[in-house]
């Protein structure tokens, strides 16, 4: 009968350590994919944070008085690039830097938006790019 003791003792032992393994192993495997849930969520609020300054940047530039797209389409400009920056703009739990640029294809002033979103430790970059003196053919670069 003392035996049969020890026996169920091991059993036992063997059986908690069994437990305990599986326990932990399922709860790192939870844990990590918590982390890569809220590192997701992080970089789709950055991009939405991003774009939010494209589009808050695209709005000023057309519809500011006096015109602050003057700088970049005015002749004596024809030429050269004007660039327009602006950091820190606070939008929702983060924030965006926005640069503006100009440039030339052949003949037509394009105006393009660079604008880079951060969260926390994500940053997320999209650009805007539209025709200078009809305010159209926009395109998103992600």
């Amino acid at each position: 009968m003392k035996n049969r003791k020890g026996v169920s003792l091991i059993w036992v032992i063997i059986a908690l350590v069994f437990v305990s393994i599986m326990t932990m192993s399922i709860s790192t495997i939870a844990q990590s994919n918590i982390l890569q849930a809220k590192r997701q969520d992080n970089t789709l609020q950055a991009y939405y944070i991003a774009r939010s300054g494209a589009e808050l940047a695209y709005e000023a530039l057309i519809t500011s008085s006096p015109s602050l797209l003057i700088p970049f389409t005015s002749s004596s400009n024809s030429g050269n690039t004007h660039t327009l920056t602006q950091n820190n703009i606070v939008i929702g739990e983060g924030n965006a830097d926005i640069k503006v640029t100009s440039y030339n294809i052949d003949t037509v002033k394009r105006i393009k938006i660079e604008s880079i979103g951060k969260l926390k430790n994500v940053t997320k970059t999209i650009y805007l790019e539209f025709d200078a003196s009809t305010y159209g053919d926009i395109r998103w670069i992600y």
